[in-house]
């Protein structure tokens, strides 16, 4: 769908934010971990992807507790762009969220 300088951020974000859980102590951290597929279910959805080879970005063990394993889509997007303006979209709302965990991590 896209390449070159596109793939080449999405990649290393994902590279640098699997490091990042194995060195704050998450473990067993995959990138591209393939997914149990999926057979004879039906999803009202589009973008649910139902290959056989489907995908996410990174998977960890203790993200959020510490046997669960947890799996993470790295997203890359640019913040100031005109479609991401509107208070109202979910990518604008992460983006506040985002802000504000920023701040106050920033206040300790």
């Amino acid at each position: 769908k896209k390449g070159g300088y596109v793939s080449m951020r999405h990649n290393q974000l994902r590279d640098l934010i699997a490091h990042q859980l194995s060195s704050v102590g998450c473990r067993d951290v995959r990138t591209e971990p393939l997914l149990i597929p999926i057979e004879n279910e039906v999803f009202d959805r589009k973008s649910v992807n139902t290959a056989a080879e489907a995908r996410l970005d990174i998977s960890a063990r203790g993200v959020w507790n510490s046997m669960d394993r947890t799996f993470l889509d790295v997203r890359v997007f640019h913040h100031g762009a005109k479609s991401n303006r509107c208070p109202t979209t979910i990518l604008s709302r992460c983006i506040i969220v985002f802000n504000n965990l920023i701040l106050t991590h920033n206040e300790y």
